[in-house]
């Protein structure tokens, strides 16, 4: 019977040893760690939430700042057709208007407009200039 005993306690001493890599996956199942992870994890995504809005509203006003830019050049463009309108032969009113649709990529119409104004007056400096600057654009 002492024997059968000894076995009984080794077997048990064994079986401690042979399941013990069990033991990380009972610390998985403790409250208190799942609490901190839990606080870890929402607070990495707190932090990831906060860094990815950031960078949204970022990108969203440099949009909206872009929008506005964009309705001052066509407040500028309206008034200067106006102008052109007034003075149709005046070669600054074209060129001003030329850069003015190329910064609002339209580029069919700067090229007309710089057209006009190179055929009213072709070896003025101003003309070759923006001309150069509307042709640079792939």
């Amino acid at each position: 019977m002492l024997k059968l005993a000894q076995l009984v306690k080794y077997a048990k001493v064994l079986a401690k040893r042979v399941h013990r890599p069990l033991r990380p996956l009972q610390r998985l199942t403790n409250p208190l760690l799942k609490r901190i992870r839990l606080r870890q994890l929402g607070t990495a995504l707190a932090v990831i939430g906060l860094a990815g809005s950031y960078q949204y509203w970022r990108d969203f006003s440099a949009y909206q700042q872009s929008l506005r830019k964009k309705a001052v050049l066509e407040q500028q463009i309206s008034f200067w057709e106006n102008e052109l309108k007034q003075k149709p032969q005046s070669r600054d009113v074209m060129l001003k208007l030329a850069l003015l649709y190329y910064q609002i990529r339209a580029d069919g119409r700067a090229v007309e407009s710089w057209q006009k104004a190179s055929y009213l007056d072709p070896l003025n400096p101003e003309v070759q200039k923006v001309g150069a600057i509307i042709s640079s654009r792939p």
